[in-house]
C-alpha cells in the first residue's frame, strides 16, 4: 500500500518587462515560471503485492532500455550476475491539478497504468533486493524523470530527481557514493564500481546521504536542469534481523515557462 504523498505544486512568480516611446506606447511582456514536484513513498514487505521475480524484473529492464538507452536500469555499467531476490518497480506521474494537466493519477506500482504519453513528465523507477554471500541484503535503486516531447511535449526542465530507502528489516551497513565525472556518474561502494549512468549538462548537484543507526536510511538526489532524461542509481548493504522491510521514496520535479 502507498503510505504517503508528499506536496505535488510549488507556483512561481512572475516577469515583467516594460518598453516605452514617446510616452503614448508601452508593451508589456509578462512570462510565468511554474514548478512542479511530486513524491510518493511505499512500504515494500513481503506479500504487499506487485512484487517481481528474477525473470519479470529481466523484462522490466529490458523495457526500460529500450524506453531510456544509456539511462535505463543498469545505465552505463553492466548488470549483476546475480539474480535479485525481489524486486519493485512504479511510476510517478509529476502532475499539478489544473484544466490542463490531469491531477487524479496517481503513482502506481504497476507502471503499465499509467500511458507514457498521457501528456505529463513521469518518473520511473525500480528497487530490486540481493543477498550476498556474506549474508548481507543489498538494494539496487534506480530512477529516470522523463520531459521529452513525446512524454510531454511542452516546453520544460527536469529540475528534480532522488530515490531512497528507509530500512525496517535490518541496520544500514554500508552505502556507495556516487561521483561527477564531465558527462557521467560512477556509484562506488566498498572500492568496487557498480556502474553509472550519464549526465546532463544541466547538472547542478549530486548527492549521496545516509543516517545511521537504528534502521538507517539511503537516498541519492540529482538537481539541474534538463530538457529530456535525467536518470540515477544508488546501491547500499543492509544487516538484516529478518525479510526484508523498507519504505522506498521517490521524487521527481520540472520547472516550465510560458508568456501570459
Amino acid at each position: 500500500m502507498e503510505l504517503s504523498r508528499r506536496e505535488a505544486l510549488r507556483a512561481g512568480g512572475g516577469l515583467v518587462a516594460g518598453v516605452a516611446a514617446a510616452g503614448c506606447i508601452e508593451e508589456r511582456v509578462t512570462r510565468r515560471r511554474t514548478e512542479v514536484d511530486s513524491s510518493t513513498t511505499w512500504g515494500v514487505t513481503p506479500g504487499v503485492g506487485d512484487e517481481l521475480d528474477a525473470a519479470a524484473f529481466g523484462s522490466y529492464v529490458e523495457e526500460m532500455a529500450s524506453i531510456y538507452g544509456d539511462d535505463g536500469v543498469w545505465g552505463t555499467g553492466e548488470s549483476p550476475e546475480a539474480d535479485p531476490e525481489v524486486a519493485y518497480v512504479q511510476r510517478l506521474p509529476v502532475v499539478r491539478a489544473t484544466a490542463r494537466q490531469p491531477g487524479d493519477v496517481q503513482p502506481t506500482l504497476s507502471p503499465a497504468e499509467i500511458d507514457r504519453a498521457a501528456g505529463f513528465p513521469v518518473v520511473d523507477a525500480s528497487v530490486a533486493s540481493y543477498r550476498l554471500d556474506s549474508g548481507r541484503r543489498r538494494y539496487r535503486l534506480w530512477a529516470a524523470v522523463d520531459v521529452r516531447d513525446e512524454t510531454f511535449g511542452r516546453d520544460a526542465e527536469a529540475t528534480v530527481l532522488s530515490a531512497g530507502v528507509a530500512v525496517r528489516g535490518g541496520d544500514l551497513a554500508e552505502t556507495a557514493t556516487v561521483t561527477s565525472d564531465g558527462d557521467e556518474a560512477t556509484v562506488t561502494l566498498g572500492g568496487d564500481d557498480l556502474g553509472g549512468f550519464p549526465l546532463s549538462a544541466g547538472t547542478d548537484g549530486l548527492d549521496a546521504t545516509e543516517e545511521t543507526g537504528v534502521g538507517g536510511s539511503y537516498a541519492v538526489e540529482w538537481t539541474g536542469g534538463v530538457t529530456g532524461v535525467q536518470s540515477l542509481a544508488g546501491v547500499c548493504d543492509v544487516e538484516p534481523t529478518g525479510n526484508y522491510d523498507l519504505r522506498w521514496s521517490v521524487a521527481g520535479g520540472y520547472s516550465t515557462g510560458e508568456r501570459v
